[in-house]
């Protein structure tokens, strides 16, 4: 009788034997094996990811084999991109991305002088009205994740107007060589994969960027 211990991933386990390449038969007992697990628990895993379209059953001559779907290898990329960024981490943290077009709520809210002033008083500058946002691509999306676990310069919500307006996040940042700061509002619109920059200056007037140009942000 097998005593199950810590059971291996069942996805990459499959990538491993090049089932990411081509479809690959294996019985579910040896299977069971390799995950350290019982044949019932492997046949279970093998079920859920095959229910959640990341592997698919084909068949290979008489037998059945089984293929990691794209979606599973875009599912492993991630978790691959998550190590990595563990794993290589820096105290820097270089993000790169395009420059896109924002809710157009920076400009208002960057006018606001319950902002404005604990920014000129935590991050020693009073920043352009207007932020500049940046698509992240893959490998920085994940990276960015870090900022979650990193002490932050904090901007306190206050009250204004009988309106209550969230606190604000800050890192200190160069954003293609101009200083500046990656803020994450409390209350952000955007997913995870686009980050709001500011600074003294017109970031795009100064670098002479628009939408869909390249850009470098690089956390401290």
């Amino acid at each position: 009788m097998l005593i199950e211990g810590t059971m291996k991933d069942p996805l990459l386990e499959l990538a491993l034997l090049n089932a990411i390449q081509e479809p690959t038969k294996i019985s579910t007992v040896d299977f069971a094996l390799r995950l350290n697990v019982s044949p019932m628990t492997a046949s279970r895993r093998l079920k859920q990811l095959e229910e959640g379209g990341c592997i698919a059953r084909t068949s290979r001559g008489r037998s059945p084999a089984i293929v990691v779907t794209q979606k599973g290898a875009e599912t492993l990329k991630e978790r691959y991109l998550a190590y990595k960024s563990v794993f290589e981490a820096a105290s820097v943290i270089k993000l790169t991305g395009t420059i896109v077009a924002g809710l157009g709520e920076g400009r208002y809210y960057l006018s606001i002088r319950g902002y404005t002033k604990q920014f000129e008083t935590q991050l020693a500058f009073s920043p352009y009205p207007g932020t500049l946002n940046v698509k992240l691509d893959q490998e920085s999306a994940s990276a960015r994740k870090r900022l979650d676990s990193r002490e932050s310069i904090y901007i306190t919500d206050f009250r204004s107007n009988n309106r209550t307006f969230g606190g604000i996040r800050c890192f200190r940042a160069t954003i293609t060589g101009i200083e500046g700061a990656v803020i994450i509002p409390d209350r952000s619109h955007y997913q995870s994969d686009i980050i709001e920059t500011i600074a003294p200056v017109s970031i795009k007037e100064t670098l002479h960027r628009d939408n869909g140009d390249p850009i470098e942000v690089v956390v401290a």
